[in-house]
């Protein structure tokens, strides 16, 4: 009997928004080429550094109203908190090199840890229950929105408690905003 197959779904984009960088290029040139088709750019883990160029494009981007998402999973073998530092440093934003670990109140893996207090545009989750599977501590000119539980450690800041997981850029962004996870 002969095998019946499904048609094979369209390759071609999705309607509707669509984000990717320029095509052919694998890079992106021009906020004016995402202004009008896109509203959040998310950034996890590059393993690539972003040029002056680019990090311009972004900034203006956010500018114009857009929205920035990055995530930095120390999780992953090649993510460097540095590569993505980048890019948001132009924003205020730094990601530690370290990774945090709970051995108190995790889900029997250490490095998954829970959120604590939930402020600002997140205070309405006060009470839930957010596991973070694989978190890096998050400074600079920012508004905390998540810190976690007191008996979550680092790997590299001996001492410290209640790191700050989730953060929006403190700096003036126009329109926009940038939130770092």
């Amino acid at each position: 009997r002969p095998i019946s197959r499904r048609p094979r779904p369209s390759r071609s984009r999705p309607s509707g928004p669509w984000i990717g960088p320029v095509p052919g290029t694998g890079r992106v040139d021009s906020a004016a080429a995402w202004s009008s088709a896109i509203r959040a750019l998310v950034v996890v883990s590059p393993f690539f550094l972003y040029s002056p160029a680019e990090i311009a494009v972004v900034r203006q981007f956010v500018e114009d109203g857009g929205r920035v998402l990055l995530i930095s999973d120390p999780d992953i073998t090649s993510d460097a908190a540095r590569d993505l530092n980048h890019l948001a440093g132009a924003f205020n934003l730094i990601f530690r090199e370290d990774y945090l670990y709970d051995t108190v109140t995790s889900d029997a893996n250490f490095t998954h840890i829970f959120a604590g207090e939930f402020s600002d545009t997140l205070a309405g989750l006060t009470g839930s229950r957010v596991a973070f599977y694989g978190a890096r501590s998050i400074e600079g000119a920012t508004v905390a929105q998540v810190r976690t539980v007191t008996s979550t450690l680092s790997s590299l800041r001996l001492g410290q408690t209640a790191f700050t997981v989730a953060a929006l850029s403190g700096a003036d962004l126009g329109a926009g905003e940038v939130m770092a996870l």
